[in-house]
């Protein structure tokens, strides 16, 4: 799996917020900061409304950027230097957040598309649900020039699997496809955090070629750390 070369540091000892849509993020996202930001406070906020709500009714995303809104004025309570929204559906919170929040926030697939559009002009973004589907696609073609190519896949029989708790299934399931379609593309996207663990079982032809958010996210973060006062 492609990733940045991140320098720990373990002189920062803030509070970092992580704001979730689903619980699976919950512990993936807390042990990828303490990797590189060992002695960080680490606090998470979950709404696992936000998603059934969106796919439901789309109209309603401006109402789920409330209530992430609502959740990083409780963290800016708690002390946090930094919000981080593991969400890729509702990855636009950090612009509509601009203005309304005094701590930065950072998008956790913002980094990894800018890596993505310098390296590739023929990407293939991954998804599980269908929410995902349009931010993550657009995010990746806002960095891109004119000639590039976004094939977007959506494996919605790896979100049944994972539904049903069945994690091998759905990791199998993304690596399948990383493997049908890797001679295709320059990069392939996992595009949700929880979809990272597919990489496991791909093949190495590839892996080289994949890409997922967290690494690129933490990155980010680890950086931002260094410029706080």
């Amino acid at each position: 799996m492609n990733k940045p070369n991140t320098i720990a540091n373990s002189d920062f000892k803030g509070t970092i917020a992580v704001l979730n849509t689903v619980y699976q993020t919950v512990p993936m996202m807390k042990n990828s900061i303490l990797e590189y930001l060992p002695n960080a406070n680490v606090i998470n906020f979950v709404d696992d409304s936000i998603l059934p709500m969106i796919k439901e009714d789309p109209n309603t995303m401006e109402y789920s950027y409330e209530k992430f809104l609502m959740f990083a004025r409780i963290a800016e309570k708690q002390n946090a230097s930094i919000i981080i929204n593991a969400c890729s559906t509702v990855g636009g919170f950090k612009d509509y957040a601009k203005g309304k929040l005094s701590i930065p926030v950072v998008r956790i697939d913002e980094e990894v598309a800018k890596v993505i559009a310098k390296n590739s002009k023929r990407i293939a973004v991954l998804a599980t649900i269908p929410t995902t589907v349009i931010p993550s696609t657009e995010i990746i073609r806002s960095k891109l020039g004119k000639d590039a190519v976004v094939d977007t896949f959506l494996l919605d029989n790896a979100a049944a699997f994972n539904a049903k708790g069945d994690k091998m299934s759905h990791d199998k399931t993304i690596a399948h496809k990383i493997n049908t379609i890797g001679d295709e593309y320059d990069s392939i996207f996992l595009a949700q955090a929880s979809m990272a663990d597919g990489i496991i079982y791909a093949s190495p032809k590839y892996t080289d070629n994949v890409y997922t958010s967290i690494p690129y996210a933490i990155d980010e973060l680890v950086k931002l750390t260094l410029t706080l006062k």
